[in-house]
């Protein structure tokens, strides 16, 4: 059975990321962190917007992950990164502010 830590009130960032990989990890996920910033005087080419992370697990949809602090939410880009991830076969594109919120979604998926 899989441990689930106690959700704090108030969680930045990195620790709503933290434990979403963690969790996933031990579900069996193999996990890639997605970098898409520009990289001290490089100019990025793109478009702006991928997830955080993405989890892959044979036989199973590809998860793409956008992770954010307390309260906070996607960008426009992020979004519309989202939406799209979520028209494509295969994918799906979600974005959570807590651990809890990421466990409503990620059981609610199983459910698919």
């Amino acid at each position: 059975m899989l441990k689930i830590k106690q959700m704090k009130l108030d969680e930045s960032e990195n620790e709503v990321k933290k434990q979403i990989n963690e969790f996933l990890e031990k579900a069996g996920y193999t996990l890639f962190r997605l970098n898409n910033a520009p990289v001290g005087f490089k100019r990025f080419h793109g478009k702006k917007g991928l997830s955080d992370t993405i989890a892959f697990k044979p036989g199973e949809y590809a998860l793409l992950i956008e992770g954010k602090g307390s309260g906070k939410k996607p960008s426009k880009e992020q979004s519309e990164f989202l939406a799209l991830a979520n028209k494509s076969k295969g994918l799906v594109g979600l974005w959570a502010d807590s651990f809890d919120m990421f466990m409503k979604i990620y059981n609610t998926l199983k459910g698919m």
